[in-house]
């Protein structure tokens, strides 16, 4: 199943995707002509953990390797519904690892 939710990723509203065994946040930039912009990409083989943070509002928190995906080894998206998105991405990365064996 591919994941198109929207969301919100440092404050920035765009849509959170899977594809290319990566999990890809975009965002819409323009008043008159949207264009997208690739915000982040996490490769699956580059995460470690994938969590639901927060007491009322809850978050998606995926932990990267930082030598695989440099810069900030923590993302944080604030999706509606965090626990089906984590179950998601969770399955999507398990089909993963059965294709390669």
């Amino acid at each position: 199943m591919i994941l198109n939710i929207a969301c919100k990723y440092k404050n920035t509203s765009g849509i959170l995707t899977t594809e290319n065994n990566s999990i890809i946040f975009i965002r819409k930039d323009g008043f008159l002509i949207k264009k997208q912009r690739l915000v982040v990409s996490i490769p699956y083989d580059a995460i470690r953990t994938i969590n639901v943070e927060g007491t009322f509002l809850k978050k998606l928190v995926i932990s990267v390797d930082k030598f695989r995906v440099p810069g900030i080894p923590r993302h944080e998206f604030k999706v509606s519904n965090p626990y089906s998105v984590m179950d998601i991405i969770q399955s999507e990365i398990n089909k993963k690892d059965e294709q390669q064996l």
